[in-house]
């Protein structure tokens, strides 16, 4: 089952990363972490490459991203 999020905390230590999930309701300033991932250096690094790549992908098939 996914969740929504539309905002992530990102924190690491030389043995992990850790990505927080967030979704934050418009007009609200505070929520609760709705998912928590730890990944050992290696697999954030693959995950950043993975992760590039797909955007990479969609832009080229649906257009740019907008920020």
């Amino acid at each position: 089952e996914g969740l929504q999020s539309n905002f992530s905390i990102f924190n690491h230590a030389v043995s992990e990363f850790v990505v927080d999930f967030i979704s934050i309701m418009p007009g609200k300033t505070k929520s609760k972490v709705k998912s928590r991932i730890k990944l050992m250096p290696q697999d954030a690094k693959k995950l950043l490459k993975d992760l590039g790549e797909n955007v990479k992908s969609c832009e080229k098939a649906d257009g740019e991203i907008k920020d």
